[in-house]
């Protein structure tokens, strides 16, 4: 019943989730992204994989885990970053660097489990 309870609490509808191991009744493999449907009340994930698969999974955190999103906070820091450093912001190993010595952890994490919505953010906002 406590995993039930946590499965709804970490994994809500809309949360972008990562598989984390291939599964072995699918064609998913590790590192497949998806979009959680619904949890049901037995703490199941129904989960809408982006290559169009659809499959729920008892969401242990050995299997799935949350993709961070991009947040008003993470904006604020990158801005934040933007009014002291004169840099390149695609370079992700050195805004991840500027990050850390900033204590900006949730941008640290951000860029590390999620580089591909960081960069088009950066080319969307930061030309």
């Amino acid at each position: 019943m406590f995993e039930q309870l946590e499965n709804k609490k970490n994994y809500t509808e809309g949360s972008r989730v990562k598989l984390l191991i291939k599964d072995t009744i699918s064609p998913l493999t590790a590192g497949e992204e998806g979009t959680v449907l619904e949890v049901d009340s037995n703490g199941m994930c129904h989960i809408l994989w982006d290559c169009g698969f659809m499959l729920g999974f008892d969401a242990s955190p050995d299997v799935i885990c949350n993709i961070p999103q991009l947040t008003n906070n993470i904006k604020f820091q990158i801005e934040d970053i933007e009014k002291k450093y004169s840099i390149d912001f695609s370079d992700c190993e050195y805004v991840q660097e500027i990050a850390e010595n900033e204590k900006f952890t949730e941008l640290v994490y951000f860029i590390k489990h999620n580089q591909r919505e960081y960069l088009l953010y950066i080319r969307k906002h930061y030309k």
